[in-house]
């Protein structure tokens, strides 16, 4: 009885089922070395995002003097949380989320962020939709970061014409 009392303790303390992954963890993942925080300042438009987050079709970002300041308008409400740069294009958010920027083109105008975890990746652009080279870039640095991008949830209008 004490045994089954114990085991049935041993079950209430264990960690929740972790975040789905959408990543294979056994691929190497790397973030965007030379990312400019001024850069990704601005409005951002969530192009794509994985199943496991609720799309959030409005990021705004601010540089401040302590990092940068998120406000986000999501399906499941308006989000603001500050950030700080955790290392080169990798973001410690106020939640205890880590965000790694993964790839901006070079105008600044699409933009990966994703969780090194593969819970969370998102593909951003400055317009509400993203042109074709700008997408295919997405999709390609995603799959060379182990991530499926075959998951990915919200396409541009673009998506059917890309061969």
């Amino acid at each position: 009885m004490r045994g089954l009392l114990l085991l049935g303790l041993l079950v209430a303390c264990a960690p929740a089922t972790p975040t789905q992954t959408f990543r294979d963890p056994d691929i190497t993942i790397a973030s965007k070395a030379d990312f400019d925080p001024a850069g990704f300042s601005g409005r951002w438009y969530e192009i794509a995002h994985l199943p496991d987050t609720a799309p959030c079709p409005v990021l705004d970002v601010t540089v401040t003097d302590a990092g940068l300041f998120l406000e986000e308008l999501c399906a499941d409400g308006r989000r603001r949380r500050g950030a700080t740069l955790a290392g080169p294009g990798r973001l410690a958010l106020s939640d205890g989320t880590a965000l790694w920027i993964l790839w901006i083109d070079a105008d600044n105008r699409t933009a990966i962020v994703a969780s090194p975890d593969g819970g969370i990746a998102r593909i951003l652009d400055r317009g509400t939709d993203v042109a074709e080279d700008r997408w295919r870039a997405a999709l390609d640095v995603l799959e060379f970061n182990g991530f499926r991008t075959e998951a990915l949830i919200g396409l541009p209008a673009t998506a059917g014409r890309i061969g």
